[in-house]
C-alpha cells in the first residue's frame, strides 16, 4: 500500500469495512467503495481563497458515471439540522441518497436493508469530522434500500451539524421502503459507544419496528 493509498483509507474511521478501494480517481472526484455494495464515499476538490472557499456537492454526471451510465435524477433537496446528542433513522426508502454532513463531528451507520442482499442486515459506520470550517466536505452516495441512520458526537462550539441530501424521488409517506429502529438488536449498532444518552424522535424512530419484525421469514 502506497503512503498515498493509506492517508485515504484514514480519512474514514470503519466499522465492519475494513478498506476503501478507489474507482475511477480523477484530480476533481474521489470514489471508494465499501465492503455494501451501494454505499459509496464521494470526496471532491474544494476551491479556497481569502474569501472562504467553494464545493460542489454532486454533479448528476458524475452520479451517473459512478453508477455505471444508470439514469438518475435527484428530485428533492433538503437541509437538517441536529443537536449534539440526536440520532435520526435508520429509514431505508427505495430511492438514491446523496448525503454531505457540512458541520460538527458526525457518525454515519448504514445498513443493508435488501432482504436478498449477501450483506442484508449488516452496517458500515463512517466518521466525518467537520469542526473546523475549512476543508473538503465528504459525501456519501447511497443506493435504494440502504438504510441511512445519523449521529451526532459534537460539536467545537457545542451546537449541532448540518447535513444537505438529495434524493431521487420526492418525500412520500406511502414509500415502500422499510425503516427500522435505531437499536435493532439483530442489527446491532453500537451507537451507546460514541452517543451513550442519544435524543431520539419520539413520534417516529423510536416507533420503527425491527427487523425481525418486518422480514420473519428470514428469521426462523
Amino acid at each position: 500500500m502506497t503512503k498515498q493509498d493509506k492517508n485515504k483509507e484514514e480519512q474514514f474511521k470503519i466499522g465492519t469495512c475494513t478498506k476503501l478501494v478507489p474507482v475511477e480517481p480523477r484530480q476533481e472526484l474521489q470514489v471508494f467503495e465499501t465492503e455494501i455494495k451501494g454505499v459509496r464515499v464521494i470526496k471532491k476538490s474544494f476551491h479556497d481563497d481569502a474569501r472562504g472557499w467553494f464545493q460542489e456537492s454532486f454533479r448528476k454526471s458524475e452520479l451517473e458515471m459512478i453508477l455505471g451510465g444508470k439514469s438518475v435524477e435527484m428530485k428533492q433537496g433538503s437541509i437538517s439540522y441536529s443537536m449534539p446528542g440526536v440520532i435520526r433513522g435508520i429509514h431505508g426508502e427505495m430511492q438514491y441518497k446523496m448525503i454531505t454532513p457540512l458541520t460538527g463531528r458526525t457518525i454515519g451507520a448504514y445498513v443493508d436493508l435488501r432482504p436478498n442482499s449477501p450483506t442484508f442486515c449488516k452496517w458500515i459506520m463512517l466518521e466525518f469530522d467537520n469542526t473546523s470550517p475549512e476543508g473538503a466536505r465528504s459525501g456519501v452516495l447511497l443506493e435504494p434500500g440502504i438504510g441511512n441512520s445519523f449521529g451526532v458526537v459534537s460539536n467545537t462550539e457545542g451546537l449541532g451539524a448540518f447535513y444537505i441530501y438529495s434524493v431521487s424521488e420526492e418525500y412520500n409517506k406511502g414509500d415502500p421502503g422499510h425503516s427500522i429502529c435505531y437499536n435493532d438488536q439483530i442489527i446491532a449498532i453500537p451507537w451507546d459507544k460514541y452517543i451513550p444518552n442519544p435524543l431520539i424522535s419520539e413520534t417516529r424512530d423510536l416507533k420503527l419496528p425491527g427487523v425481525r419484525e418486518v422480514w420473519p421469514d428470514k428469521f426462523k
